[in-house]
């Protein structure tokens, strides 16, 4: 397999230093996998319907386009590092059953990490961080190297008691994400919601913004999106077509979400994941 992608492309890393509220209804698609390694403070994070809390030493993992939002609260801080990497960047140094194997171990959730492992995993991203930016054709395959050895540490830790027990999604709200991942393609209300959570639509709206970070619109757009992202991608419909199969009325309509969303029209989206694809 030929790769003509930079590591810039195949991977990237952020170090985050935030002392303020900070809400991140998923600004952008993210096609790649995240681990998180929270370095300081706590960052609250929900997906699969429940509502993680991410302390200093903790890692999370998720997988490619993995519907979640993300925040501090008030008067809390957070310092992580977040690294992003694609697939495809394993391919340099692992066969198709070696990477598959190793993906399927790290798995999806959040991990507790000992002191000792704490300063490793830090020094690896250190180390990841100053291969992103080095040029040369032995560029990607250092890369790839430190993005597996960062992989193997985690999975070296993925036992039952490493993992974090999250915090279940209140009643009320649990069986509406259920609802709306049922109903994406129809018409949902804000009434049908709060008569099928058996509260007010008042107290609904605040419960709900609380539980995910999201409000209901924000959530139910989200869906949709995720679903937008698969038929561009995977099949020849038209905006117009796919529009109609997911719930957003118009062509137009779905152009303006995707466009506020992700800060590309779902044509450029389409042209682009078929030319990674070629």
């Amino acid at each position: 397999m030929i790769h003509t992608a930079s590591p810039k492309e195949m991977a990237n890393i952020q170090y985050l230093n935030i002392a303020r509220i900070f809400d991140m209804p998923v600004q952008e698609f993210c096609d790649m996998y995240q681990i998180y390694f929270q370095i300081g403070g706590k960052r609250y994070l929900f997906w699969d319907r429940a509502c993680h809390t991410l302390q200093q030493g903790e890692v999370a993992v998720l997988k490619p386009f993995q519907i979640y939002y993300s925040e501090i609260r008030d008067g809390e801080t957070d310092e992580r590092y977040v690294l992003r990497f694609r697939t495809e960047l394993l391919d340099l140094i692992l066969d198709e059953k070696e990477k598959e194997t190793i993906l399927e171990q790290l798995g999806c959730g959040i991990i507790g990490l000992s002191e000792e492992k704490i300063e490793k995993l830090y020094d690896r991203f250190l180390l990841i961080e100053d291969y992103v930016h080095q040029t040369g054709f032995l560029a990607e395959k250092l890369l790839a190297m430190a993005v597996v050895q960062l992989i193997m540490m985690l999975v070296e830790d993925d036992k039952k008691e490493s993992y974090i027990e999250e915090q279940k999604v209140t009643p009320p709200i649990e069986p509406i994400l259920e609802y709306i991942e049922k109903n994406y393609e129809g018409t949902i209300t804000l009434e049908q919601m709060a008569e099928a959570a058996g509260i007010s639509k008042f107290y609904f709206c605040r419960m709900f913004r609380k539980v995910t970070g999201a409000t209901p619109v924000e959530y139910i757009n989200l869906v949709r999106l995720i679903h937008v992202q698969n038929l561009l991608e995977k099949t020849n419909l038209s905006v117009e077509e796919i529009a109609q199969k997911t719930g957003l009325s118009s062509s137009t309509n779905l152009a303006r979400i995707f466009k506020k969303m992700y800060d590309i029209s779902p044509l450029k989206f389409r042209k682009m994941k078929r030319t990674e694809n070629t």
